[in-house]
């Protein structure tokens, strides 16, 4: 942490910031408006941290209801890396990714598919980085 004036701090690096934040969430047991974040590829890690402490639901729920690209990315990252997600919930993410693929209408399939891009983009790893590792 550094003072940046008389009593204002901030934080060195934007991690411990993305991790303090929900840790205060969980321990103040707060809940949020969680569909202005879902959309909000900044609050993404952030959100990620949250659900590996406490129960994704409502934030995979979220998700869902904005039905972006953005959104269903994290929804499935959620579902991935969540403390706890009711099997419900779980379903209905997977109904949306899974069913739309082939959907005979073309905005789901489109939006599926450009979901399970971005996935994919996310694991990929450059061969200089490979390169470098070995």
């Amino acid at each position: 942490m550094s003072e940046k004036e008389n009593g204002l701090w901030s934080f060195a690096h934007l991690s411990f910031q993305e991790y303090l934040t929900p840790c205060y969430w969980v321990e103040q047991k707060l809940t949020q408006n969680w569909r202005f974040l879902v959309d909000n590829s900044w609050w993404h890690e952030t959100l990620r941290l949250y659900i590996a402490q406490a129960d994704a639901k409502d934030i995979v729920l979220a998700c869902l209801q904005q039905n972006s690209v953005a959104s269903l990315t994290l929804a499935s990252e959620c579902a991935d890396e969540a403390l706890k997600l009711d099997s419900d919930t779980r379903q209905k993410l997977w109904d949306v990714l899974e069913d739309n693929v082939e959907s005979a209408e073309i905005a789901r399939s489109e939006l599926a598919t450009e979901v399970r891009l971005a996935r994919r983009l996310k694991n990929l790893q450059r061969v200089t980085d490979i390169a470098k590792a070995v």
